[in-house]
């Protein structure tokens, strides 16, 4: 049985960093590419993955509260899906394995390392990329 007693509400703290953060940064002119770059090298697009790797090592709720207050503030949020849902906390917890005990070379645990903290803005990046290729004139695809 699962005892909700324990469940807390999100942090403050975080939020009101969150909103710091975007007041210095949030800039309507950039690209998407260059915001999403931007939130995800701060940390802010997935805050719930470890700091080592781009995240800002939050639990679930206050990333969620995070997540709330970016869309409040009226910024773009970070993009969606099972890159940052699964595959980039699964890679930065594969890296921590790796790093804290001897299963590979250094090189290949940095190499995860560098994979898992870059995933959530390299996700943003490529969707973009492609997005803009979809979009641009004269650029069809059979």
């Amino acid at each position: 049985m699962t005892d909700t007693a324990e469940r807390t509400t999100p942090s403050t703290d975080a939020v009101e960093e969150v909103r710091s953060w975007l007041e210095e940064n949030w800039d309507p002119d950039l690209t998407v590419a260059e915001w999403w770059e931007r939130l995800g090298l701060s940390g802010w697009a997935a805050p719930g993955l470890p700091e080592n790797a781009y995240g800002k090592g939050l639990n679930r709720n206050d990333a969620v509260a995070v997540q709330n207050a970016i869309a409040a503030f009226g910024a773009l949020g970070a993009p969606g899906g099972l890159g940052l849902l699964l595959a980039a906390p699964t890679f930065a917890h594969h890296s921590a394995t790796v790093r804290s005990g001897s299963q590979c070379s250094s090189s290949h645990a940095t190499t995860s390392a560098r994979s898992a903290a870059s995933s959530s803005a390299l996700v943003a990046v490529s969707v973009t990329r492609r997005s803009r290729r979809a979009a641009a004139p004269g650029s069809c695809r059979a």
